[in-house]
């Protein structure tokens, strides 16, 4: 298996060889690239021909006192950013803008549901809200505003659209992924739309670009960073080490940011892990040295050698070091077929992406007629 695999990691070493470098690079991108788990997609497909296509619900445990300045709505959206949305939630309640809070950003392009609050002291709840589109679904008065990272994850319906392969394939391929998961990759929509945003964040790293704007500076870093992060979890793909703990590997807690070095793999260790206790994770790189220890120890802070302008960028930034769970549990992954269409249906923690599961199945890249 490994072998099938080390010609794809190969080239995304030869994309990261040449953002390093400066050199052009325009067939390969930084998400599509990388080392699949189980030898790559078993088929094509096409993806997001219409918003329904891509339906996305936030989850978020609430209890809503019913009583507070800070108003909290549900809203089904189409066709808007997040961002798009809290503006035109701003101007409905007549708000200042950062009186709107929310917990995620969800993809335009697509069908989603999520809470925003609203802050409103002394004031009564605005006049129903006429918009083509959003709409409210449910509302209710608390005491809190809505916080960023609030949910612990989101609930993807998916569409395939005219799916291309063998159905015996794709069956069993869904399968092994409800039970073994996926690599955790950042997915492509963190790389931009024709996958640059790595070299621009170098370029901004070394001065050859100004970027005055808090937002694209944001996005930029977080690209850099996501990167870094893709390119040594595709290093333990190829090992075949992304699910199986190694000597000083980082072991986070389930639901927390909370972390342990493991310097031996022993029984309980092992347990911890196959119950969902424990996750092996790799770095989001910030100033320091990775935490880890052993042969693992000197695989990550060897990025801050073969990347070292993206990672003295991200110090620069004032970046600390965290961690990320290397694997996506997709215990819960429902599928079904609507003739030529693929239906599926799973749940993913927050900061995790949906098409970091669908590359494993189908390829989509090539775009449909007319578009």
């Amino acid at each position: 298996m490994i072998g099938s695999q080390l010609p794809r990691y190969l080239t995304s070493l030869v994309f990261s060889q040449a953002v390093l470098t400066g050199q052009q690079v325009t067939s390969l991108h930084p998400f599509f690239d990388l080392a699949y788990s189980d030898g790559g997609p078993v088929a094509s497909a096409k993806l997001r021909q219409q918003p329904e296509d891509f339906q996305v619900t936030e989850l978020i445990e609430l209890d809503l006192s019913g009583v507070g300045e800070h108003l909290w709505v549900r809203v089904r959206k189409q066709g808007l950013t997040t961002q798009e949305l809290a503006g035109e939630l701003a101007r409905w309640a007549k708000v200042r803008p950062n009186a709107v809070g929310y917990s995620g950003m969800k993809d335009k392009y697509a069908v989603t549901e999520q809470w925003f609050s609203i802050t409103l002291p002394g004031r009564d709840d605005p006049e129903p809200a006429t918009a083509s589109k959003w709409h409210i679904t449910e509302q209710s008065r608390h005491s809190k505003k809505l916080k960023r990272g609030f949910h612990s994850g989101n609930h993807f319906q998916i569409r395939l659209r005219e799916l291309d392969g063998q159905p015996a394939q794709v069956e069993q391929r869904l399968q092994h992924l409800k039970q073994q998961g996926c690599p955790n990759y950042f997915g492509d929509q963190r790389f931009g739309r024709d996958g640059d945003n790595v070299e621009s964040a170098l370029a901004m790293f070394n001065g050859s670009r100004r970027v005055k704007q808090r937002h694209l500076k944001g996005v930029l870093i977080s690209a850099a960073r996501s990167h870094l992060f893709n390119q040594l979890l595709a290093q333990r793909v190829v090992q075949g080490s992304w699910q199986t703990a190694q000597p000083g590997d980082v072991m986070m807690l389930a639901g927390s940011r909370s972390f342990f070095v493991a310097d031996e793999i022993d029984e309980t260790i092992q347990q911890r892990l196959a119950s969902g206790d424990v996750l092996i994770s790799g770095p989001l790189w910030g100033a320091g040295e990775s935490p880890a220890g052993a042969e693992i120890g000197k695989l990550e802070n060897q990025l801050s050698v073969d990347f070292s302008e993206i990672c003295s960028g991200l110090d620069a930034a004032g970046l600390r070091q965290e961690r990320r769970a290397l694997q996506l549990d997709l215990a819960d992954l429902q599928w079904g077929w609507q003739e030529q269409d693929l239906i599926v249906e799973f749940s993913l923690p927050s900061g995790a992406f949906a098409t970091s599961v669908l590359r494993e199945i189908a390829d989509w890249r090539a775009p449909a007629q007319g578009q």
